[in-house]
């Protein structure tokens, strides 16, 4: 749960998640123009989510498609209300 929160941490990696509609792919170039960063930069923050379970990627020939990890994030998320909760 500690790589998910420091994933969920950076703003650029929130506009990041907050991209993808439901079950949405969205190939790499584009995430990456979608958050005004050099690609060397998006490609750093896209790891970081790829790490924590975020974001899962899928190759379409020579295109890396990205979707979020939407349980994933619900179990992290979950489990941290059911702690708050006691």
């Amino acid at each position: 749960m500690a790589a998910v929160f420091n994933a969920l941490g950076d703003p650029h990696r929130q506009r990041m998640l907050l991209l993808f509609d439901p079950d949405e792919e969205l190939a790499v170039k584009d995430v990456a123009s979608a958050v005004a960063l050099s690609p060397t930069a998006a490609a750093h923050h896209i790891s970081i989510l790829r790490k924590a379970g975020l974001l899962t990627e899928r190759r379409a020939g020579r295109v890396t498609m990205l979707s979020v990890d939407r349980q994933r994030l619900a179990e992290c998320l979950e489990a941290t209300l059911a702690y708050i909760r006691g």
